[in-house]
């Protein structure tokens, strides 16, 4: 897998995480403001769609997707990655 930018591994790490998300929030943000008319700030957006990479990602490298911890870590490190 030489030569890729992203790795689930990576997107497990807050470099990679942010990352995607920033890339993901910039190209999507306009239209999102569209859909929402504005009443959900770009910052809340931002977070959503971090917690959706960081839960991808403990998903993809194994995580139990039955366990309750995975979703309340990716919600707390969301906040921190966006």
């Amino acid at each position: 897998m030489d030569g890729q930018l992203f790795t689930w591994e990576a997107l497990s790490a807050m470099g990679g995480a942010s990352l995607l998300t920033f890339f993901v929030v910039q190209y999507t943000k306009s239209l999102f403001d569209r859909l929402t008319r504005g009443m959900l700030p770009t910052d809340i957006y931002a977070v959503g769609i971090a917690f959706i990479v960081l839960l991808a990602a403990q998903l993809a490298t194994g995580a139990n997707p039955d366990d309750w911890r995975v979703y309340g870590l990716a919600l707390a490190n969301a906040f921190l990655v966006a």
